[in-house]
């Protein structure tokens, strides 16, 4: 299973975490599968480092910052305490 850094359809710069689907990494659009907190992908951020490495959310709205929605999801899914 791969991960990868998204956006949304709002693009308010906050990275969503998903599970690549059969398309792989889409960052010119076109995603997949959803977020781990339920929203539709619609790209994956193109300067997120591959392979995935989850970065835990930071305080603020400054771009980049990880869904806190998705990091809980994360945790739970995947077991990880960070």
């Amino acid at each position: 299973m791969t991960l990868s850094y998204c956006e949304t359809y709002a693009g308010t710069g906050v990275w969503h975490i998903r599970v690549l689907g059969a398309k792989g990494r889409r960052p010119e659009g076109g995603a997949d599968t959803t977020t781990l907190c339920g929203l539709a992908a619609a790209w994956d951020v193109p300067s997120t480092n591959t392979p995935f490495e989850f970065r835990e959310p930071s305080g603020g709205a400054e771009p980049g910052r990880t869904c806190r929605g998705c990091a809980v999801a994360y945790h739970k899914k995947f077991g990880e305490q960070g």
